[in-house]
C-alpha cells in the first residue's frame, strides 16, 4: 500500500494485543494521529464498541484513497460526543486531499442503529466533513433465522414431486436468504461507485466491527484490486479482513459449543462466500480461482481439520499457538493449486464494475448438493434449469488448460 507515507504510519502499539484484544498486532492509523500519541488514541478507542478504532484497510497512493474499518460509535441515548473521535475522522479526511468528505457507510438498518444507542451504541452525528450513509444489511440473528428456513426448503422432509426443482429459487425469496444477499451486493455497489467516481474514502463499520463490516470491506476489495483476485492475494483478502480483524469463526460455526440454538451462531461467512460466487458467475474470467476453492473453504470451516478458522481472533490463536500445532489450509490450497485455478483467467487490472447492483441467483450446486434431486443424478447436484450452474460448469478445471497469463503483483494500492 507504499504505507508508512507522509500521511499514514504503521504502528506496533498493538503488539502484545493490550490496545485492542481483536485487532491484529499490525495496524496503520494516520499519522498526525500516531504525532498526537497513545493518550489520544486511547481516548478514541474508549469511544467505539470493544475499542475497536477505525482503522486502515486498504490504501490507493495515486488517489490517496483509503478505506477503514472500525465498530460504532458509543453514543448512547443522550448522544454524546466525543471531540477526539471527531477530530480523528478529520485527520482520515484530511490524509485524502481530493475527497470533498469522509464517506461513512454503515451497514446497518437506519432503525437498528437507533435501537442500539438504547444499548450504548449509536451512529456519527454532527460530524464535520462526514456524511453517513445506511446499508439496510440485517443482524447476525436474521441471517441465522433466513439460512434455517431456506434449508428446510432445500431439504424437504418428503421427496418432493416431480417438476419441483425449482423449489429453492421461490425457498430464496420465501426465506429472505435472496434479499439478504442482495442488500449485501447493493452496499456494495455504493461504496465502489463512492471511491471510483468521487475519489472519496470511506469508514464502514457495522455495530461492532467483525460481521458485516467484513463482509463489506472484503468485497469492496475484491473487486477493486485486481491481486486479491488471485489465489495468493484472496487467501491474504481473509487473512487480513477476517481473521486478523477478529470475525468471530468460533463462535459463529459453534465450534466446540454444544449448543445448535446458540444465538451467536451465524452464517456471515457463509454469505460472503456467496457473494464471491455471484460475482465469479458474472465475471467468470477475471478470478484466478475457481469455485472448487469456494466449495473447499466452506467446507473446511465446518471440518476444524485446519488450524485457520479456529478461535476468534488473532490473539486466541497466538496463546493456542495453532502455528506449532496445526496445519493451515493455506498450505493444503497452496499444495493443490492446480485444483483451485480457473483455467479461463485472464487478469483485468481495471476495478470489476457494473451500472447496477448484480441480481442475485441461487447458488444451487453448493446449497442444494445432498438434495433429493442431487442423489439421483448421483450426487452431483447439477441442475439443467440453473443459470447459476451454467457459470459453474464454465470455470471448472479442465485437464487441457492453457497457461494462465501473467497474474497481477501485489501492487502499491495493496498489502501490508
Amino acid at each position: 500500500m507504499n504505507v508508512p507515507n507522509d500521511l499514514w504510519e504503521i504502528t506496533d502499539l498493538n503488539k502484545e494485543y493490550n490496545f485492542i484484544d481483536t485487532y491484529p498486532k499490525v495496524l496503520v492509523f494516520p499519522k498526525e494521529a500516531l504525532d498526537k500519541g497513545e493518550a489520544f488514541l486511547n481516548k478514541v478507542a474508549k469511544f467505539r464498541s470493544s475499542r475497536r478504532i477505525p482503522a486502515l484497510s486498504w490504501y490507493d497512493p495515486k488517489t490517496q484513497v483509503s478505506i477503514l474499518r472500525s465498530s460504532q460509535p458509543m453514543s448512547g441515548v443522550i448522544m454524546l460526543q466525543s471531540s477526539d473521535d471527531k477530530a480523528y475522522l478529520e485527520m482520515i479526511w484530511k490524509a485524502n486531499p481530493a475527497s470533498k468528505e469522509l464517506k461513512i457507510f454503515d451497514a446497518r438498518p437506519i432503525g437498528n442503529a437507533h435501537a442500539n444507542r438504547f444499548r450504548g451504541g449509536g451512529y456519527e452525528t454532527w460530524y464535520p466533513h462526514c456524511k453517513i450513509v445506511f446499508l439496510n444489511i440485517h443482524s447476525i440473528h436474521a441471517i441465522r433465522k433466513s439460512l434455517r428456513k431456506f434449508k428446510e426448503i432445500c431439504y424437504p422432509k418428503q421427496k418432493p414431486m416431480i417438476g419441483a426443482a425449482k423449489k429453492p429459487l421461490v425457498g430464496g425469496e420465501k426465506s429472505n436468504w435472496v434479499s439478504h444477499l442482495q442488500t449485501i451486493l447493493d452496499g456494495t455497489h455504493k461504496i465502489v461507485t463512492e471511491i471510483c467516481e468521487e475519489k472519496s474514502s470511506c469508514l464502514i463499520h457495522c455495530s461492532d466491527g467483525w460481521d458485516r463490516t467484513s463482509q463489506l470491506t472484503s468485497l469492496t476489495m475484491l473487486l477493486l484490486d485486481s491481486y486479491y483476485r488471485t489465489l495468493d492475494g484472496f487467501a491474504l483478502l481473509i487473512e487480513k479482513e477476517w481473521l486478523s480483524f477478529g470475525h468471530k469463526f468460533a463462535i459463529r460455526f459453534g465450534h466446540g459449543i454444544n449448543n445448535p440454538k446458540s444465538e451467536e451462531r451465524s452464517p456471515i461467512f457463509i454469505q460472503w462466500i456467496d457473494c464471491v460466487w455471484q460475482y465469479i458467475s458474472e465475471f467468470p474470467t477475471a478470478f484466478e480461482f475457481n469455485i472448487n476453492l469456494l466449495k473447499t473453504l466452506l467446507d473446511e470451516v465446518y471440518s476444524c481439520r485446519f488450524g485457520t478458522f479456529l478461535f476468534n481472533n488473532e490473539k486466541q490463536r497466538e496463546e493456542a499457538r495453532l502455528k506449532e500445532t496445526t496445519t493451515s489450509i493455506w498450505s493444503y490450497v497452496f499444495d493443490n493449486r492446480e485444483q483451485f485455478l480457473n483455467p479461463n483467467y485472464s487478469a483485468v487490472s481495471a476495478p470489476l464494475r457494473t451500472t447496477q447492483p448484480l441480481k442475485v441467483k441461487i447458488w444451487i450446486d453448493y446449497y442444494c448438493k445432498h438434495s433429493w434431486e442431487a442423489l439421483e443424478n448421483d450426487g452431483s447436484g447439477s441442475s439443467s434449469s440453473s443459470s447459476s450452474e451454467s457459470s459453474f460448469q464454465q470455470i471448472q478445471p479442465q485437464r487441457a488448460a492453457p497457461p494462465p497469463p501473467p497474474k497481477p503483483q501485489p501492487s502499491e494500492t495493496t498489502k501490508f
